[in-house]
């Protein structure tokens, strides 16, 4: 039996916010473009890959898009599906607030009915083991660079984010003292993740 390390990732959010992106970053290639994928496994709602980090870690990688429209059917199929996952990564636009009207760090009605829905059919400690990344961070960037101190600015939109993440895991069922230990980081720049990654969250 091989003793190589395998991680199992589930990556969730709303349709449309840069998922495959994402995990072509931490694969660092191409790997999760559409009708491209590694090892592609497809069920009716949750989708299945494989790629292999730098660092040799197997990644297998659980896609799902989210329990928007509230079908039983689909939490079943993820929670049996992605019963051996470690990290969960929920991904969320944080540049989407320009196109949509939305002020800043307002969460979307899908988007609190998806964190609603994941914490009844988990429970509260499935949490524990979530990262939020807000992706197209770049875009926002670029979009606040039309205004002096854009570091500031932008650091403080992101932190307006963790404030109203960590807020609506709360009023969804979530203790404070496992909602405020849940990171919230940003992505999107074109540069590579860190080579051992995968092999320091396996661990």
């Amino acid at each position: 039996m091989s003793s190589k390390k395998k991680l199992y990732i589930l990556i969730t959010g709303t349709p449309g916010v840069g998922k495959s992106t994402l995990v072509d970053a931490l694969a660092c290639k191409p790997t999760a473009k559409t009708g491209n994928r590694l090892l592609h496994v497809e069920s009716k709602n949750v989708k299945s890959y494989r790629v292999t980090a730098e660092d040799g870690v197997d990644v297998v990688v659980c896609d799902s898009p989210g329990p928007q429209d509230g079908q039983g059917e689909y939490l079943a199929e993820l929670k049996e599906k992605c019963s051996n996952v470690c990290t969960v990564i929920y991904c969320i636009d944080i540049s989407a607030t320009r196109s949509s009207g939305l002020t800043a760090a307002e969460i979307t009605q899908n988007d609190l009915s998806t964190i609603q829905k994941l914490t009844t059919t988990f429970g509260s400690n499935w949490w524990k083991r979530t990262i939020f990344i807000m992706t197209r961070a770049n875009v926002l960037e670029t979009a606040l660079k039309v205004k002096p101190d854009v570091e500031k600015r932008f650091n403080d939109r992101l932190q307006d984010w963790k404030e109203r993440i960590h807020a609506t895991l709360i009023e969804t069922g979530v203790p404070p003292e496992i909602a405020y230990t849940i990171p919230v980081e940003p992505a999107g720049h074109p540069k590579k993740a860190t080579p051992t990654w995968s092999r320091e969250l396996a661990q």
